[in-house]
């Protein structure tokens, strides 16, 4: 069992969450991403691309939400 911080795990959010984006699911994805970039930022640190990745999709799915100003500043964050 790998747990809810171990890489491939927030791998495998990460694509749940790209999916439930791309089906129009936005607010589930938008909870998805806030959690894995939560913990990648904990565990990985700021510099990491899993990090980095994370705040994208999480910046676009809140675009999609129009909810630019969170967008904004989770693309500006780090």
């Amino acid at each position: 069992m790998l747990g809810d911080q171990h890489v491939n795990t927030l791998r495998t959010r990460s694509v749940l969450g790209e999916t439930w984006r791309n089906m129009g699911s936005f607010h589930r994805a938008e909870s998805s991403e806030a959690h894995i970039l939560q913990v990648a930022i904990a565990v990985l640190g700021l510099s990491h691309p899993e990090t980095l990745d994370a705040m994208v999709k999480l910046a676009w799915t809140c675009y999609d939400l129009r909810f630019y100003k969170q967008a904004e500043e989770t693309r500006h964050k780090f």
